[in-house]
């Protein structure tokens, strides 16, 4: 992984894809890169929001875990993907579920405070922020109408097909990685 990075490393980044070349700087000047080993957390739920994280290299899950120990996989990310992004704009600025390494990781951090003001200065800014924060809210929205209308194999082959779609070289004839347990599909 480079540890120097430069404002058009953040251009294919869909989060910042519209910024300026400038903006992509001014981010770059006061984030910094953390490497994150396996089962690491890299924010716990319920914990205050220091800022959003773009993952670099490797991946990451969003999961909650029950008192009895139970675990729910909420979502996997990997590399130019933003984790953390939601709760900069909630009143309460708390993680809602862990974030944890799956396996050796590198994130970009992006403090709350500069990110915040940066996009008080640039209200255009803040405009595509919430554009791209409002996109899990619509996904959530079609997953709980899935759940509650649709029987489980329907369920397992949209996810199947979202899955081949989003996968390099998936095509008809190939495997798809389900890079989940059957427990986490349930």
């Amino acid at each position: 992984l480079p540890v120097v990075m430069g404002p058009e490393s953040l251009a294919n980044v869909e989060f910042f894809g519209d910024f300026s070349e400038a903006d992509r700087g001014e981010i770059l000047g006061f984030s910094r890169v953390r490497s994150l080993a396996a089962d690491e957390l890299l924010f716990s739920e319920g914990s205050v929001c220091e800022g959003l994280h773009l993952i670099l290299a490797g991946e990451l899950k969003m999961n909650k875990v029950s008192t009895d120990g139970k675990e729910q996989v909420i979502r996997h990310l990997g590399p130019r993907q933003i984790i953390g992004a939601a709760p900069l704009f909630s009143p309460a600025c708390l993680y809602p579920a862990n974030a944890v390494a799956i396996g050796p990781s590198f994130v970009l951090s992006v403090p709350k405070s500069r990110f915040v003001a940066m996009l008080k200065r640039k209200p255009e800014l803040f405009l595509k922020v919430l554009a791209f924060v409002s996109m899990p809210l619509l996904e959530l929205m079609k997953l709980l109408e899935s759940v509650a209308l649709d029987k489980v194999p329907r369920r397992l082959a949209q996810h199947i097909l979202k899955l081949a779609h989003a996968q390099e070289g998936a095509c008809a004839g190939k495997a798809v990685d389900m890079r989940q347990s059957q427990a986490a599909l349930a």
